[in-house]
């Protein structure tokens, strides 16, 4: 909660600095008067308002190799009429014109007249995306570009230019002027705000979101990695993958999105690369975010449905590797109505789960709609019903929150199951213990005899005669109940295989008597130290092998220590010798057959043999070894 915190702190902080915009200054007609703003009070103030618009015209002063511009430029001077004007930021296609066709591709210029007061000498100017190449001049002096602006398609090239630039104020009023000339996206011209302000704290708020970036893009990374280890871990859950591929791709996104690279100088992102970026990261998301739910709660959500959505993502991602950014992006609008669509399906299984008391369902949803609300507003702004800045970053580094949340609270709801039902497994065995002993009060003395015979001979048929352990056809009908208990609930078990160190120089030195004692209080000792629900038995001569029933190979290991610890210590010190053991363990796996499991316990025991014994070898899946010694 208190990360969840954090993210709507940022996301108030983003909202009361759009808040904050709308009370500074706005342009009119074409002028914006800051004689009166103080440059010092506000870090920065965006150049918002009504534009000088000059459809298809390059009408700044001074060219290079652009003759027909120089005859825009004279013409503008010649014409006395009223400018057009066009509101900034906004897209071409809702901008006015003289031309009656939808302005998609083409080029124009726009012009503001700034007024500040005498005594400010220097200012900078961060410059945002402009679609699709720009060349922005103070007066006659071009001080920054893009890609190569130009009348003609053939000439013109693309290109992207986050900077922020500091120049000289020639007097109290100049004049901002920008042509941009845009032939590869269906919408061009300037859709995000220029800042203005001192160069010094515009550096500073760059700063600041620089730092936003980076949290989100360390945020995004740190799960992505923890999933993926997940995964790595348990294979048969895919929601840990889905959510890491997620992540991995919204950081790369955030990277292209905030221009982190570009203003830290590190690396400046190719037109093409981050078109790619930009619009893939989108089409192939919204069908993951999909595949998440539908995994997480299969029983809430359609097939049907699911493959249709996984459908239109596919279809859309192929367009935009396939097409040409100007044919593919005028799908855009097109699927963020879709996404919508998706947003309601999700949150209306999401809504089925909490009412059926799914697992986690209830904090799930809690992060969808954090997200959810945020893209939604996204969707709504690139729509332009709405003016704001991109928030949906933030709602998905509170869903990841609480989606990981929600994995450490299963966990530690199955640490409460399993000690609820250790415990109602403890009483039910002292109930049947109870009831055993009534019953075999009601038997008479010949059923007694017949049993105890009885019990005699099972004795006989499954345990050693020696050391009171299992022999290894009583241990073997052990090993099967474990393994279908594996089968059927997933309970683990391992192999611990024991072997005494020299023991046929212990024999030849002490005598054969000596041996079978260390034998009969090896088997001793080993029973005091494993648990109720583990099975010792005799596997031939010298070795041993227990099962470890609903352990994992993490805990066998521990196991396997404090075996050879009691083993060296107490039995060394009840024999008057030093006595040894090497322990192979192996956790059965259902791929596997159990001879399979035991043979990878005899290499790992080999193992321990070969590193000077004394010590305990763990045999991992696909033969991967890890050694305790």
């Amino acid at each position: 909660m208190a990360l969840l915190a954090v993210v709507l702190f940022s996301v108030i902080a983003t909202l009361s600095q759009e808040k904050s915009d709308t009370l500074h200054p706005k342009a009119v007609n074409g002028n914006l008067n800051l004689s009166a703003f103080n440059f010092s009070k506000y870090r920065s103030l965006p150049l918002e308002g009504d534009w000088e618009f000059y459809w298809q015209k390059l009408v700044a002063p001074v060219y290079v190799n652009e003759s027909e511009a120089s005859e825009d430029f004279l013409n503008i001077l010649a014409q006395d009429k009223q400018p057009t004007y066009a509101k900034v930021p906004h897209v071409w296609l809702d901008l006015p014109s003289e031309d009656e066709q939808t302005k998609t591709k083409g080029f124009a210029s726009y012009k503001l007249n700034v007024k500040v007061a005498q005594e400010i000498n220097t200012l900078a100017l961060r410059i945002p995306t402009i679609g699709s190449a720009y060349r922005l001049y103070i007066d006659d002096k071009l001080i920054s570009s893009a890609g190569q602006v130009s009348a003609d398609e053939e000439t013109s090239q693309p290109g992207y230019n986050l900077e922020i630039v500091e120049f000289e104020v020639p007097n109290p009023s100049f004049v901002i002027t920008v042509e941009v000339s845009n032939y590869d996206l269906v919408w061009g011209g300037i859709w995000q705000s220029l800042r203005l302000g001192k160069p010094g704290n515009l550096h500073l708020e760059q700063s600041f979101s620089n730092f936003k970036a980076t949290f989100i893009i360390a945020t995004f990374l740190t799960i992505a990695t923890f999933n993926l280890v997940q995964f790595s871990l348990r294979t048969i859950d895919a929601t840990p993958l889905i959510i890491a591929t997620i992540c991995l791709l919204l950081g790369l996104r955030e990277v292209e999105a905030s221009g982190l690279l570009s203003y830290l100088g590190v690396y400046r992102l190719s037109f093409d690369m981050h078109v790619a970026i930009s619009f893939l990261s989108f089409y192939i998301c919204a069908g993951l975010f999909m595949a998440y739910y539908a995994f997480s709660f299969k029983a809430e959500y359609k097939p049907a449905v699911v493959k249709t959505i996984y459908g239109l993502a596919t279809i859309y991602t192929l367009s935009a590797l396939l097409l040409s950014p100007y044919i593919f992006t005028r799908f855009t609008m097109s699927y963020q109505i879709i996404c919508i669509g998706i947003i309601g399906y999700i949150v209306w299984g999401l809504a089925k789960a909490v009412k059926r008391k799914r697992p986690s369902a209830n904090i799930i949803l809690l992060g969808t709609v954090v997200l959810f609300s945020l893209m939604l507003h996204d969707i709504l702004m690139h729509l332009r019903f709405i003016d704001s800045t991109s928030l949906v970053n933030l709602g998905l580094v509170g869903l990841i929150m609480c989606k990981n949340f929600a994995i450490y609270t299963r966990f530690i709801t199955a640490l409460k199951q399993n000690r609820y039902l250790n415990t109602e497994l403890e009483e039910q065995n002292s109930k049947l213990e109870k009831f055993s002993k009534s019953l075999e009060d009601l038997v008479d003395s010949r059923t007694q005899e017949l049993s105890n015979a009885n019990e005699k001979l099972e004795i006989l048929a499954f345990n050693d005669s020696l050391t009171g352990a299992l022999n290894r056809r009583g241990l073997l009908q052990e090993v099967e109940l474990a393994k279908q208990r594996k089968l059927t609930s997933a309970k683990p078990f391992c192999f611990l295989l024991i072997d005494f160190d020299h023991f046929k120089r212990l024999n030849d030195t002490l005598g054969h008597e000596a041996g079978d004692v260390v034998l009969v209080e090896g088997a001793k000792q080993i029973k005091s130290v494993i648990s109720e629900k583990a099975r010792l038995g005799r596997w031939g001569g010298e070795e041993f092998l227990i099962l470890l029933n609903d352990t994992a190979i993490d805990d066998a290991k521990d196991i396997a220590q404090g075996v050879r610890v009691v083993i060296f210590e107490l039995l060394s010190a009840k024999i008057g010798t030093k006595v040894s053991i090497s322990i192979g363990a192996a956790e059965f796996h259902g791929s596997e057959s159990i001879e399979k499991t035991i043979n990878r316990a005899d290499e790992a025991l080999y193992r321990a043999k070969s590193a000077g014994r004394n010590r305990v070898e763990l045999a991992l899946p696909h033969d991967a070894v890890s050694t305790a010694s």
